[in-house]
């Protein structure tokens, strides 16, 4: 690889967007026939409308309410009966442990907005009840109709005969199209219900002008002031594929058979084994997860008695007795000749649907789930969803965040609940041990997402504190919207300059444009207002569920690789009580720039499978697999086959042919657990794909999440390379900002590490040596003085020239630089 020199202060010190991994310009012809998505989806696709005028509308919405015929009404008696009879989970159960770690960040505001989704789909389920009924009524007499022609026969006498021969008009389509022709599109605007419509955010007058980010996401696009904003539903690559074609989960295939259990389907499938991944470090799934904490969190139904604890869709009762039958349950019963709970006497999974959103702009289509967070790569895990809860994380003064000090050394602020944020040992407690509080309530689910979480706080007090001493006549919220506005710029180009290209490959990156700008300033001209950066549900709800790359042992090293402690993750998870051990901080990070991470496919740790959610006096968990293929059902995610189509790859007419598509075997396993290769859930046969050449994931999870991140970069108005924007970085400040990596953030917000391979997610190599820390590039903050720099105009700035920046000789720094920045030319080369 060629080393080759950084620009700017160092040499011979490798940089990351010139890795072993991006160097090759790999011809598309490596993967015939894939089509991408960034042109053909880039506007929501539209599907037939049903035909129903307003007043049928109301008289149906007048008609089900009269009957209560809600999935809230039928919800509200049946948790009342389960509570009057305690049927309620155990405490600290893998159930209650789960429902506990996916809690609602505003159970006030998304029980309304969960109830008002159930109302419109109440609605909607009936108009696409009446339109099935039409249309097989339409069936039946078309095919009494059919098509006639004359034929002429000869008898055996020799008479010739002219009679009418008659077919059927229509073909039959497969089941699960029929299924999704039936998802209305109901315009309720002229309904009662348009006063449950959620409404468009009101922007301030100058927000063009405004040069910070709100903190719930809304504004972002000037003309579409609801995307991207927190509490707003998931988008869709392909149309949902229902049940009832509206809002049932998903149980049967394309022939009307049964889908097989999800369980079943994780046994068959899946390797309770860890394969390493050589090449990258744990930091590698860390930054995957710490980054989907940032975009990703579908509402659960709320299901919580006056008591706070939550019904056990488990208990006997509920799954014999109609009346206590919720509608929200999902749970999957085990065979009763499971390898693995059947030792415990265990047959059922407890599981609870997503809650449905109401429907934006007034127009429904089918069920649609509800994300609690920003859609933006925002640093919205660092910094909050809302401003409430924006201004509950902040120290008020001098644009710091609220710390708390383990062992005399800076750390994530305090809970402040006491057994409520996650699980800690009573003797820790006792002690004075608390959950830590961030931006996003997960946290403290495992060691190595605290330990992020601190790294990235103490990075923005590091930046708020020498922006302070630049500027010290700016005040806190200046100095906070600085630093908050630096760091979400880190967090962006660390993701799309060193961990996206480890997971996508150079293909992708190319195509999907994810490349970051090296012309015109290293500015980037890619924004489009039209462009709607919402997450996609095919993305969260399966394509970016990276779960095969989490260890099943996490351990805590010293710098020379020494083992300090080691933990099963059943031991770690949703409690950070390790970290309170002196030198663990820093021991949690040598291990995860170190140890490898595991490789994306259909091993997973038994820690995930048979051990998730584990209580430490309990002997089993939950399986997280299991969970995955539920979920995606829940949500209505369709069949893999039907993405290869989307994405431009030929449709599988076999299961034979996923031998040619997928791992040796991967045909014999999927023809015994599904009649149908349409049926194959997306998850599952999205980690049996063969990887792309350099990339971590195969073509159809690389089309989807590459297809999320094109969104997430284009539909940005505040993509930290946007130049011609409100609050845009000055031509050095960008420059600096790329002079970042995580390496440099690690290095700068340690206590005790000394040398670290420039790049992070992958493992220390020849040509990724380590290097002391103060070789590697840095970013100069002396850009963001006041008057040293001038703000960014846009006006004459064309093709591909470079800003002219001047340097002058100065005083040594204490990092070793020995030149500040001046000023800049009004003009360009």
């Amino acid at each position: 690889m060629d080393s080759g020199q950084c620009p700017g202060r160092i040499s011979m010190v490798c940089c990351p967007k010139r890795n072993k991994y991006q160097s090759e310009r790999i011809e598309q012809s490596n993967l015939p026939g894939l089509r991408f998505l960034s042109q053909k989806f880039n506007e929501p696709q539209e599907t037939e409308r049903p035909l129903i005028s307003v007043d049928a509308l109301r008289d149906v919405i007048s008609r089900v309410f009269q009957e209560s015929n809600t999935e809230t009404d039928k919800s509200n008696e049946i948790e009342r009966r389960a509570t009057n009879e305690s049927l309620v989970l155990k405490k600290d159960s893998p159930g209650d442990l789960h429902q506990k770690f996916i809690k609602l960040r505003n159970r006030k505001l998304i029980s309304k907005m969960a109830k008002d989704g159930n109302d419109f789909l109440a609605v909607a389920a009936q108009v696409a009840k009446n339109r099935l009924i039409e249309e097989k009524k339409n069936q039946k007499q078309g095919s009494q109709r059919g098509k006639c022609k004359k034929v002429t026969t000869k008898k055996a006498d020799g008479t010739v005969v002219t009679s009418d021969e008659c077919t059927n008009r229509e073909k039959k389509a497969p089941f699960s199209s029929r299924r999704r022709s039936f998802m209305p599109e109901i315009d309720f605007s002229q309904t009662n219900l348009a006063t449950k419509c959620p409404g468009d955010p009101v922007c301030p007058a100058n927000v063009a002008r405004e040069p910070y980010r709100s903190y719930d996401g809304s504004c972002n696009n000037i003309k579409h002031t609801a995307w991207g904003k927190a509490n707003t539903p998931y988008t869709r690559i392909l149309p949902p594929d229902y049940e009832d074609g509206v809002s049932e989960i998903r149980k049967t295939g394309s022939t009307g058979s049964q889908l097989p259990n999800p369980r079943t389907v994780s046994l068959a499938s899946v390797r309770w084994s860890e394969r390493v991944d050589a090449r990258t470090t744990v930091m590698l799934m860390q930054w995957g997860q710490f980054l989907d904490h940032d975009m990703t969190l579908a509402a659960t139904t709320p299901m919580i008695t006056p008591q706070g604890t939550s019904i056990d869709c488990c208990n006997r009762r509920l799954l014999n007795d109609p009346r206590f039958r919720h509608p929200a349950c999902i749970s999957v019963l085990l065979p009763d000749n499971d390898p693995f709970y059947a030792r415990f006497d265990v047959g059922c999974m407890n599981l609870v649907r997503n809650a449905p959103s109401p429907p934006m702009g007034c127009r429904l289509r089918a069920r649609e789930q509800l994300n609690q967070l920003t859609h933006f790569i925002d640093g919205s895990m660092i910094y909050g969803n809302d401003r409430e809860q924006a201004m509950s994380l902040r120290e008020l003064r001098g644009g710091l965040l609220k710390s708390s000090r383990i062992n005399g050394l800076e750390f994530l602020p305090f809970d402040g609940r006491i057994g409520e944020g996650c699980i800690l040992p009573f003797e820790g407690i006792r002690r004075g041990m608390r959950c830590f509080a961030a931006g996003d309530n997960r946290v403290n689910e495992l060691t190595g997402l605290v330990t992020t979480h601190a790294l990235f706080l103490r990075e923005h007090n590091r930046v708020a504190r020498l922006l302070w001493s630049l500027n010290p006549k700016w005040s806190d919220e200046k100095i906070y919207q600085e630093a908050r506005r630096f760091v979400i710029a880190e967090i962006q180009h660390i993701t799309y300059n060193e961990w996206l290209p480890l997971i996508l490959g150079p293909i992708i990156m190319r195509e999907f444009k994810l490349e970051l700008s090296q012309t015109n300033g290293g500015y980037s001209l890619d924004y489009d207002p039209k462009t709607d950066p919402t997450i996609i549900n095919e993305f969260a709800g399966a394509a970016y569920r990276l779960h095969s790359l989490v260890q099943g042992a996490f351990n805590f090293q010293t710098e020379d690789g020494q083992l300090i402690q080691q933990f099963k993750l059943r031991q770690i998870f949703n409690n950070p009580a390790s970290l309170y051990r002196a030198g663990n901080y820093d021991g949690c990070i040598h291990s995860m720039i170190n140890e490898p991470s595991q490789s994306l496919d259909n091993h997973f740790s038994e820690e995930l499978t048979n051990h998730l959610f584990q209580d430490t006096n309990s002997s089993f968990g939950m399986d997280l697999v299991t969970i995955n293929i539920q979920r995606g059902r829940d949500h209505g995610i369709p069949g893999y086959n039907y993405f290869r189509q989307a994405c431009g790859l030929t449709k599988l007419r076999s299961f034979e042919q996923l031998d040619n598509v997928m791992v040796e075997g991967a045909g014999k396993v999927f023809s015994r657990l599904y009649a149908h290769v349409d049926d194959i859930d997306l998850f599952i046969a999205g980690n049996y794909e063969k990887k792309l050449k350099d990339a971590m994931v195969g073509p159809i999870f690389a089309c989807i999440i590459g297809e999320q991140f094109r969104r997430l970069r284009v539909g940005d108005r505040y993509w930290f390379e946007n130049g011609n924007q409100a609050g845009a970085f000055a031509p050095s400040q960008l420059s600096e900002i790329k002079r970042t990596s995580l390496a440099r953030i690690i290095c700068d917000n340690s206590e005790t590490l000394e040398r670290i391979q420039p790049l992070a997610f992958l493992r220390p190599t020849e040509w990724n040596a380590k290097v002391l820390c103060e070789k590697l590039p840095w970013a100069d903050l002396r850009h963001w003085q006041a008057g040293r720099v001038e703000p960014f105009n846009w006006a004459g700035f064309r093709g591909n020239r470079k800003p002219k920046i001047r340097r002058m000789d100065g005083p040594t720094s204490a990092n070793g630089n020995n030149s500040y920045f001046e000023t800049i030319d009004d003009g360009f080369d």
